[in-house]
């Protein structure tokens, strides 16, 4: 966690002076009363950058239009009612938004107090020569104490987004949550059939996208809104797995994301060779949270393949149903379709891997098959595989943890430069076949897969190999 205790003592004025535009909304403001909102004004105590920008004033259609006119942006009502309005524009290559607002019927503080989070109930302004800071809930002081606060419950009531919303700050802010606020949430889970499933959906990557995700998800799962969110995932409370295993699958699955996070923090120390690929896949932010998402559901089928199997607790088929389960989930949540896609593959493939983490006999041919076929998230397969591993207990060492480490990364190492990583198709297909002569038939399957062992293998790299290749070894036939 972090804890902004040294919060600079910016004024109003130096908190305007980060803002791009903000002489282009005073000018089209004209004598209306314009306050600088929200996450601007957190992000400039922060020391964060910004480029969304939330004004409130009383002729938003009017401002918003002007404004648009003057700095060469689109112009977009966002909603007709609330008379909110947003300008969209670029400069040098970075995308600002500038969104206008009509300001409450009870004034600038009674709009601050309607607020989710008292850390986003700051203002500045009136923008002109005369600025003022407006903090009436305490955001600053939250601020310094890096905690996320709700305003009321009733804020949480009116929108229940917001529920998910306050983990999500936690998590990219490193903040912690309130008590009273966590308590809030927990007992407002019922509340999310009222709201839309994509924004839900859209607050949980961006919770799980962030790079301090670990300790708001391990309270997302204390507090219940996981299993609200994703109900899928509720049956796995409880169920006991034994063997190997100390915790239950919920625990069990959770603590697998926490030691994932642990792992994409430091590539290096686990796989030195292979750290600057690692860091890349995962700088991804989209791709970041489908993994963390993926490592999370990964066991959701166990309580339903759950066997006696003499000694102990068997799960045959588990990584089957919980594909399934997962694209259930993911798809209601309606999440990106890479997302989608991303999970139930991770899921559907983290028993697969097991060989190749446990002995050495996969060879170089089923290790590249593999990387391909899990293309492009082969890297995310072995931190899972890895994850998964140190999360079966407490102490998240074994003795074997060397050689496990060694063989995934001869995994990594089998996917990368060499034709399996590759995307595109075989070198030769049928209308090649057909130009050496070959009559169209049985043939053509046996030789195309003659083919991919061979450019699985690596002994094929050009086309070139590949057509002389063939005509050596089917010809004569």
């Amino acid at each position: 966690m972090r804890f902004a205790t040294h919060l600079p003592q910016l004024t109003a004025r130096e908190v305007l002076s980060l803002v791009p535009f903000a002489d282009d909304v005073r000018r089209a403001a004209g004598r209306q009363r314009s306050y600088l909102v929200g996450g601007a004004v957190r992000d400039a105590f922060l020391g964060r950058s910004c480029m969304d920008f939330d004004f409130i004033l009383a002729d938003p259609p009017r401002v918003a239009g002007a404004v648009a006119r003057r700095v060469g942006g689109s112009l977009v009502r966002l909603h007709e009612a609330h008379r909110t309005y947003r300008v969209a524009l670029r400069r040098g290559g970075v995308r600002f938004y500038l969104d206008f607002a009509a300001v409450a019927p009870g004034g600038l503080a009674a709009d601050m107090r309607a607020r989710d989070f008292t850390i986003n109930a700051l203002a500045a302004g009136p923008l002109g020569e005369h600025p003022r800071l407006r903090d009436p809930c305490g955001g600053r002081a939250d601020l310094a104490r890096g905690v996320v606060r709700m305003i009321s419950r009733e804020a949480l009531v009116r929108d229940p987004v917001r529920i998910v919303r306050a983990y999500r700050f936690a998590a990219t802010l490193g903040f912690r949550l309130d008590r009273r606020t966590r308590r809030a949430c927990a007992g407002l889970t019922g509340l999310f059939p009222e709201v839309a499933a994509e924004r839900l959906g859209a607050e949980l990557l961006l919770t799980l996208g962030a790079r301090a995700y670990e300790t708001p998800l391990q309270a997302m799962a204390e507090d219940g809104v996981l299993a609200a969110l994703i109900p899928e995932f509720a049956p796995t409370v409880g169920v006991e797995q034994g063997g190997v295993h100390e915790f239950d699958v919920a625990a069990h699955s959770v603590l697998t994301a926490v030691r994932l996070a642990q792992i994409i923090s430091r590539p290096g120390a686990f796989f030195r060779e292979h750290a600057d690929r690692i860091a890349r896949y995962v700088a991804d932010e989209t791709t970041r949270s489908g993994l963390v998402l993926a490592t999370l559901l990964h066991d959701i089928g166990k309580p339903e393949r759950r066997t006696w199997g003499g000694r102990r607790w068997r799960f045959f088929g588990h990584e089957e149903h919980g594909a399934e389960l997962a694209e259930q989930a993911v798809s209601r949540l309606r999440l990106p379709r890479r997302v989608r896609r991303q999970v139930k593959d991770l899921v559907r493939s983290h028993m697969r891997i097991l060989p190749f983490m446990q002995t050495d006999e996969p060879t170089l041919r089923a290790r590249r098959r593999f990387m391909r076929d899990m293309a492009p998230h082969g890297i995310g397969a072995v931190l899972l595989a890895l994850a998964d591993r140190r999360a079966l207990r407490v102490t998240p060492s074994f003795d074997d943890d060397e050689a496990a480490v060694c063989r995934l990364a001869c995994l990594l190492a089998a996917g990368e430069g060499g034709p399996a990583s590759r995307t595109e198709d075989l070198p030769v297909n049928g209308d090649d076949l057909l130009r050496l002569g070959f009559a169209p038939g049985p043939q053509f399957k046996t030789i195309l897969e003659a083919v991919e062992v061979q450019w699985i293998a690596g002994n094929l790299v050009t086309r070139d190999e590949a057509l002389a290749w063939v005509r050596a070894r089917f010809s004569g036939r």
